[in-house]
């Protein structure tokens, strides 16, 4: 029986699909705010500021031809870039400030040249230890430039990832609600009806076995099988004739059903704050498990026509010694040799035994 067939499996699947499906969609609407407010774009304006000392500063170094090609439109600010190259800030900083073949002069002279250009103090202190560093080498104070900026850049790079962790969580409650992606739920009703579990555990391992993620917005919740174990049905008033106690999708009824389903979304809304990717996963290894297939065996014919034909030969006989010419022998495999001696040593123990 494949493991498919396992209805805690099946089961299992279906949930890992929600979640999936959830996260996928979250993740879209996270990408459409960030990309709409330009919140990676706030984000580097916010780290360049802080480095240079001085958002005047930092807005001409955005200026610059090199930085201001990465944006939409060079002469806005509004329109800043979500990613800057280390190299380029570099160039662009160097040139800005006028430091071109500066980092092989004296410290105190580099220091009268940023003190007459009025750099902020914060910067000054960074140019100069960066140009003790370099030894005098104008391109290692560039490549020191860079890899300053790049450090600046990962650390707002993490401040990114959990501002977006915050948006997901929030944007995955409101999603989990308005659905009702209750696990307890569906993970019940999934239980209940084998032939509903069973279609979505097949369409888990088909988007299992894609090997790019699939891009917000799919078909993942769009199933006539994950339709079915979403959303809200009947009237919230018991009293009303058209409401149905048997439904899973009802409005819940009393202090205890309404604990059992605030656990039930409190559970999925865990789940797809995870992320897409680790439920990506997930389906990736279940496609694969599928798809690897048991090693062949020897059907009972095949057996049965290897036995006869073995008995009609009859017992093998002492093969004889080999007559080989030298240059053959020498050439001679090491399996035929071992397979040779090994029949010699059965004929000598033949022989012994009679």
């Amino acid at each position: 029986m494949s493991f498919l067939d396992n209805p805690i499996i099946q089961v299992a699947l279906g949930l890992v699909l929600l979640y999936f499906g959830l996260a996928l969609a979250c993740l879209g609407i996270c990408e459409t705010i960030s990309r709409k407010l330009s919140l990676r774009a706030q984000c580097l304006w916010r780290t360049v500021g802080g480095l240079v000392g001085n958002e005047e500063l930092a807005g001409a170094i955005y200026k610059h031809h090199l930085i201001a090609a990465l944006t939409e439109v060079p002469e806005d600010l509004n329109s800043k870039p979500s990613y800057i190259p280390g190299t380029l800030f570099a160039s662009a900083v160097i040139e800005e400030l006028g430091l071109t073949g500066e980092a092989g002069h004296s410290l105190d002279d580099l220091k009268t040249l940023l003190e007459a250009k009025k750099v902020p103090d914060q910067l000054q202190k960074a140019i100069l230890a960066l140009a003790r560093e370099s030894a005098g080498s104008q391109d290692m104070f560039r490549q020191k430039v860079s890899k300053w900026f790049e450090a600046a850049t990962d650390r707002a790079s993490g401040w990114y990832k959990r501002q977006m962790k915050g948006w997901s969580f929030y944007i995955a409650c409101l999603i989990v609600l308005a659905l009702n992606a209750d696990t307890v739920n569906v993970g019940s009703t999934l239980w209940k009806q084998p032939t509903l579990r069973q279609q979505l555990a097949s369409q888990a391992i088909e988007t299992g076995r894609s090997k790019d993620m699939p891009k917000p917005g799919n078909e993942t919740l769009q199933s006539a099988a994950m339709q079915s174990v979403l959303g809200w049905h009947g009237p919230i008033s018991v009293d009303n004739a058209a409401y149905n106690a048997d439904d899973p999708l009802r409005i819940p009824y009393g202090f205890g059903e309404w604990l059992l389903k605030a656990v039930g979304l409190g559970i999925t809304i865990g789940m797809v704050s995870l992320g897409a990717p680790f439920w990506f996963d997930i389906l990736n290894r279940a496609g694969g498990i599928s798809s690897a297939g048991k090693k062949p065996t020897l059907s009972a014919e095949t057996s049965s026509a290897t036995v006869t034909t073995t008995s009609a030969s009859g017992p093998s006989s002492p093969a004889p010694p080999p007559t080989a010419k030298p240059t053959e022998a020498v050439h001679a495999s090491g399996t035929e040799d071992a397979v040779q001696s090994e029949t010699i040593t059965e004929a000598q123990s033949h022989e012994t035994k009679h």
